[in-house]
């Protein structure tokens, strides 16, 4: 119905959407700009992707830009709402759970809901940020401490982070 939610348009825009970007102050500011990338069936999957430029910093529109990918599958039936799912986590796709999760979801929800999934910016479809060799070492490492040392768990985690940004070649400014 190409109604906006949050800024966002469900459906896929034409070519250009406007989304209000906040100031520092937290109220709406200029307008900020998304691009729709392209729209093409989800690799291995019954949804569709939709990938769209956004920018890196929304404080700062026109600036750079990340390419952000999400996937939607349409109401079985009458539409009446939307259901977006956040899942995956650091270095895993949240869509490429997207069909399994959603063969587990009542047809009430599928058939009612256009269901959404998202692969946050640095992941999966949302690239660029991916270091596979870092994300194995740190999940293999016998050392990896566990409970309540949270220095100790601080100090690894950013070990991951640094390893992974080397990986990736990304430049740490480019984070949020």
């Amino acid at each position: 119905d190409g109604r906006r939610r949050h800024g966002l348009a469900l459906e896929a825009p034409s070519d250009t959407g406007q989304s209000p970007a906040p100031s520092a102050s937290g109220e709406p500011a200029a307008e900020a700009a998304y691009t729709l990338k392209g729209t093409k069936p989800c690799p291995d999957s019954r949804f569709e992707c939709i990938t769209l430029a956004v920018p890196r910093d929304h404080f700062t529109p026109g600036g750079p830009t990340w390419d952000v990918t999400f996937a939607i599958q349409r109401a079985a039936k009458t539409r009446i709402g939307t259901f977006v799912t956040i899942t995956g986590g650091p270095g895993s796709s949240g869509i490429a759970s997207a069909d399994g999760y959603t063969d587990a979801y009542s047809t009430d929800v599928t058939d009612a809901y256009d269901i959404v999934f998202i692969d946050q910016r640095g992941i999966g479809l949302s690239g660029p940020i991916a270091c596979p060799d870092a994300t194995a070492a740190y999940y293999t490492d016998p050392t990896r401490p566990w409970g309540d040392d949270v220095a100790a768990y601080g100090a690894v985690a950013k070990g991951f982070v640094d390893d992974c940004l080397a990986e990736s070649k990304v430049d740490p400014a480019d984070l949020p």
